[in-house]
């Protein structure tokens, strides 16, 4: 993605907490949801070092799926619920599939 600066020659990067923070949205709601996921992002890289676009796309999608849910009706605090749960059965999942390296 080239990201244009305000000086000098655009800047070429994949780097997903990059894209995100070099988009300003003007409409409030919008730049809310953008800053969402630039929190999400700058965690995703702060804890791991990499992973910031699929933490970005992740992120947006839960937003997506929440807002189609409040708006047909479902509970707040039920959805809240409801993603606890999914996350730990990844990381139950994820665990699973862990293999420990060495060097030797």
């Amino acid at each position: 993605i080239a990201i244009s600066k305000p000086y000098g020659t655009p800047e070429i990067t994949k780097d997903g907490y990059k894209v995100i923070k070099s988009i300003k949205p003007e409409e409030p709601l919008a730049q809310a949801i953008a800053n969402i996921i630039a929190q999400s992002a700058s965690q995703c890289n702060d804890k791991v070092g990499d992973g910031t676009t699929t933490c970005s796309i992740l992120t947006a999608k839960v937003i997506e799926e929440v807002s189609k849910a409040k708006a047909a009706g479902a509970d707040i605090i039920s959805i809240k619920n409801g993603i606890l749960k999914a996350k730990e059965l990844v990381l139950e999942s994820l665990l699973s599939m862990k293999r420990d390296v060495s060097s030797e």
